[in-house]
């Protein structure tokens, strides 16, 4: 590692998985309300 250089490789990596931490709790965030609200709608019908 040169004195120029520092850390950018660890930290780029650091930061590319920070990124794809939050798309994937973001994508299971939507899913999972999309799953309650199907789960709603399901027992709307049943008490009706």
């Amino acid at each position: 590692m040169s004195k120029r250089n520092g850390d950018k490789s660890r930290f780029g990596r650091l930061r590319k998985q920070k990124l794809l931490l939050r798309k994937r709790s973001l994508e299971l965030r939507k899913a999972l309300e999309k799953h309650w609200q199907a789960a709603e709608a399901q027992a709307t019908l049943k008490q009706a």
